[in-house]
C-alpha cells in the first residue's frame, strides 16, 4: 500500500517550483570529479551542442510557418479574415518550442552535472523557463507572424486583389526567404537563451562556494563590440555582468534586451575554486578559422587575402566597371594572349576582351567584392607566369562562373546570393534599421512612380477606345497628336521597365539586410560515406564572402591550366607574332598532361580523396577544385596528388620544359 505521506519526486519538484518567487529548485547533486578545463574547449563544446539543436529547430520552424501560411490562406479564402489562424499558430509554436526548450535544458544541464540522466531531472527548471521566458517569446513570435499575415491582407486589399490572390500572397509570405531568415534567427536565439538559462540555473543549484562565472565572446566580424569588450570578465555567480551599460546575469539573459540577446553566440563559463583552469593564450573563442595555416614548405605560400568581409571597399557597379575595364584593356595587350581578334572558347567574343561588363542584375556589393578580390587573381596569374585576366562578363545559367580566353563569365544570381548579408555585417543595429527604413521608402516611391506612369498609359489607351492598333495607325497617318501620344506611351513603357529594375535592386538590398552572411559548413571527411560529400569545395567555408573568393579562385585554376606555356603548333611559328591561330592550332601543355594522365587523377581511390563530387567530373575540374582549396589555404581539403603537381608547376623547371 502506498504511503500517503510520502511525496513523489514530481510532487517535490512542483512544490519547489511553486515556492517563494517560483525560483527555488531542489539541490542537484554532482558526482563529477574536478578536472582540467580550457575555456576554448568549453566554448567549442557548448557551441557544437547548440548548433545541432539550432539546425533541428530551424527546420521545424520553417515547416510550422509554411503550414500556418497555408492554413491562414485557407481560412481567409473561406471567411474573409485570418483571426482564427493566430490561435492555431500559438498552439503549434507552443508544441515546437516547448519540446525544444525541454530538450536543450536537459542536454545542457547534464553537461554541468556530468551525471546519468534521470527522468524529469530538470523539469522544474524547464517549467520555470517557459513561465518566465519561453511563454513570452512564443506569444511574441506568434503575434509578429500574425502582423505579417495581416500586412499581406491589407496590402492586397489596397491593391484591389481578389480573395484567391491574397490567399496566395499569404502562403508565399510564410514560405519564402523572409521566413527562412526568421526561422534561422529564432532558432539561434531561442536555443542560446534556453542553453544559457540551463547552464546558469543548474550551476546555481550546486551551491558551490565562491564559484565565479566568465563571459566568453566570439572573435569575429559579427560579434557585438560591447560583447567583445566584456570578453574575459569574471564576476561572482550571484553578481551581474555589465555589458554595454546593461546588467546581465549570463549570456542570453533576457534582462539584456533584444540588442544583447538576438543572434548572440557568447558563452558563460562557470569556474569552481577547485578547478584547475587551463588558460588559453587568447580567451576570446573564435570560430574555426576559414584559412587554416599550412605547414612549412619550400614553395610559395597561399595568397594573402587582399580584402576581408569587413574591409573591402564599397563601390558602385559602374565605378567598379570603369576601373576594371582600364585594367583589362592593358591586360588584353599581353603578347602571351595568342588570340586578340578571334575567340577560342564558346560564349566569348573579341568584344569581350579588355572590358568589364556587369549587367544591372548585379548588386553593387557583389561587384565590389569581385573588384576587391581581383588583385589576388592577378597575383595568381603572375606566380604562374601567365597573362592576367582580360575581361569579366555577365551570364545567367546553371553555373556560378566559367572561364575561357582570359574572360571570366559570372552569374549575378549566384554572386548576389553569396554576398547577401554582407551589409548587415558591416552595419550596427541602428544603422541597419535606418537603412531598412530608407530602402522601404525608396521601394514605395518606385511603386508610386510605376503606378502613375501606368495610369498615364491607361489614359492614352482609353483615349483610343482601348485599341492600341488604332493609335499606331493614326500616328502613321500623320496625326500629330496621335504621334505624340504614341511616343509618350512607348517612353512610359521603357520608364516602367527601368523603374522595375531599380525596385528589384532595392528589394534585393533590403532582403540582404535581413540575412546573415554566414553559411552552414560541411563536415564531410574521408571517413564518411561518399553520398554525404558536397558538390563543391566551397561548402567547407562558413561565409558567402569566402565562397565568392573560392569560386573566383576555381575559375583562375582553369585560366592557369589553359595558359601555362601556351604556344602554337610549330608549323605556324614563322608568323613572327602577326599570325593569330585558331583554337585547333594552339598547344595547351598542362591540359594535354591532365588528359594523358587522367587515370592518375580520376580513379576509384582518387575519388575517395576528393572533398567535392565536382572534382571527380574530369581532370580539368579536378585541377580547378583542388587549385582553389590549395590557394585558399585549406590544405587538408586538397588531393596529395594535386599538391605534388602544383608544386612541380611552381618550382620544377625540368618538368615544365617536358610539357
Amino acid at each position: 500500500m502506498e504511503n500517503p505521506q510520502k511525496k513523489s519526486p514530481q510532487d517535490a519538484r512542483t512544490a519547489a517550483l511553486e515556492g517563494v518567487g517560483g525560483t527555488q529548485y531542489p539541490r542537484i547533486s554532482s558526482k563529477s570529479s574536478r578536472q582540467k578545463r580550457s575555456p576554448r574547449k568549453e566554448f567549442i563544446e557548448q557551441n557544437r551542442l547548440r548548433l545541432g539543436f539550432e539546425r533541428r529547430l530551424r527546420s521545424q520552424l520553417q515547416s510550422t510557418f509554411s503550414r500556418v501560411g497555408r492554413d491562414a490562406a485557407r481560412i481567409y479564402q473561406r471567411s474573409g479574415n485570418v483571426d482564427t489562424a493566430g490561435r492555431g499558430l500559438t498552439n503549434r509554436l507552443a508544441d515546437v518550442l516547448g519540446s525544444h526548450y525541454r530538450a536543450v535544458i536537459d542536454a545542457f544541464g547534464l553537461r554541468v552535472i556530468r551525471d546519468r540522466k534521470q527522468d524529469g531531472q530538470f523539469e522544474a527548471i524547464v517549467r520555470q523557463y517557459i513561465r518566465d521566458v519561453g511563454g513570452i517569446r512564443i506569444t511574441q513570435i506568434s503575434n509578429s507572424t500574425m502582423r505579417q499575415i495581416n500586412r499581406v491582407v491589407n496590402q492586397g486589399a489596397q491593391e484591389g486583389l481578389g480573395v484567391a490572390a491574397i490567399g496566395k500572397n499569404i502562403r508565399d509570405s510564410l514560405d519564402g526567404a523572409f521566413s527562412r531568415y526568421r526561422a534561422n534567427t529564432i532558432a539561434r536565439t531561442e536555443t542560446h537563451s534556453a542553453a544559457s538559462y540551463a547552464n546558469h540555473q543548474v550551476n546555481a543549484s550546486l551551491n558551490i562556494p565562491n564559484q565565479m562565472k566568465r563571459w566568453v565572446a566570439v572573435a569575429d566580424a559579427r560579434a557585438r563590440a560591447t560583447h567583445v569588450a566584456a570578453n574575459g570578465t569574471e564576476v561572482p555567480l550571484d553578481e551581474d555582468f555589465i555589458v554595454g551599460g546593461v546588467a546581465m546575469g549570463y549570456t542570453g539573459d533576457p534582462k539584456g534586451g533584444a540588442k544583447n540577446v538576438i543572434n548572440c553566440r557568447c558563452v558563460t563559463l562557470y569556474i569552481d575554486p577547485e578547478d584547475e583552469v587551463i588558460q588559453d593564450e587568447d580567451t576570446v573563442a573564435p570560430q574555426k578559422p576559414i584559412r587554416e595555416p599550412l605547414p612549412e614548405r619550400n614553395v610559395t605560400s597561399p595568397i594573402e587575402p587582399a580584402v576581408t568581409l569587413l574591409n573591402f571597399k564599397m563601390v558602385t557597379r559602374l565605378q567598379a566597371q570603369k576601373s576594371l575595364t582600364s585594367e583589362f584593356a592593358e591586360a588584353a595587350q599581353d603578347d602571351r594572349y595568342l588570340n586578340k581578334k578571334i575567340r577560342h572558347y564558346r560564349g566569348r567574343t573579341p568584344n569581350d576582351f579588355g572590358k568589364a561588363k556587369f549587367t544591372k542584375d548585379f548588386d553593387d556589393v557583389s561587384v565590389a567584392v569581385i573588384a576587391g578580390i581581383k588583385p589576388e587573381l592577378d597575383e595568381l596569374a603572375d606566380r604562374f607566369n601567365v597573362p592576367r585576366l582580360r575581361g569579366f562578363k555577365s551570364g545567367i545559367g546553371a553555373y556560378g562562373a566559367n572561364q575561357g580566353d582570359g574572360v571570366m563569365q559570372i552569374n549575378p544570381r549566384s554572386i548576389n546570393r553569396d554576398t547577401a548579408g554582407i551589409l548587415t555585417t558591416r552595419l550596427t543595429d541602428k544603422e541597419r534599421t535606418r537603412k531598412l527604413n530608407e530602402l522601404a521608402e525608396e521601394e514605395s516611391k518606385r511603386d508610386s512612380q510605376i503606378a502613375n506612369v501606368k495610369e498615364e498609359n491607361v489614359d492614352i489607351y482609353i483615349k483610343y477606345d482601348q485599341d492600341f492598333y488604332a493609335l499606331r495607325v493614326a500616328a502613321r497617318r500623320g496625326d500629330s497628336e496621335a504621334a505624340a501620344d504614341l511616343d509618350r506611351y512607348q517612353k512610359n513603357r521603357k520608364l516602367i521597365e527601368r523603374l522595375r529594375g531599380e525596385k528589384a535592386v532595392i528589394t534585393r538590398t533590403r532582403e540582404s539586410l535581413n540575412k546573415a552572411n554566414d553559411r552552414e559548413v560541411s563536415t564531410w571527411d574521408t571517413s564518411k560515406p561518399q553520398s554525404e560529400k558536397p558538390t563543391f569545395a566551397d561548402a567547407y567555408l562558413n561565409t558567402g564572402f569566402e565562397r565568392v573568393r573560392q569560386l573566383l579562385y576555381h575559375e583562375m585554376g582553369h585560366h592557369i591550366h589553359e595558359n601555362i606555356r601556351l604556344r602554337t603548333v610549330k608549323d605556324f611559328n614563322d608568323g613572327g607574332g602577326s599570325f593569330e591561330p585558331n583554337s585547333r592550332q594552339v598547344i595547351h601543355p598542362v591540359e594535354k598532361y591532365l588528359t594523358a594522365n587522367r587515370n592518375k587523377f580520376i580513379n576509384p581511390e582518387g575519388k575517395k580523396r576528393q572533398y567535392s563530387t565536382y572534382a571527380q567530373t574530369n581532370p580539368y575540374e579536378w585541377f580547378a577544385e583542388n587549385f582553389s582549396s590549395y590557394w585558399m589555404g585549406t590544405r587538408d581539403k586538397v588531393d596529395p596528388v594535386f599538391v605534388e603537381l602544383i608544386e612541380k608547376l611552381l618550382t620544377d623547371k625540368d618538368f615544365l620544359e617536358s610539357l
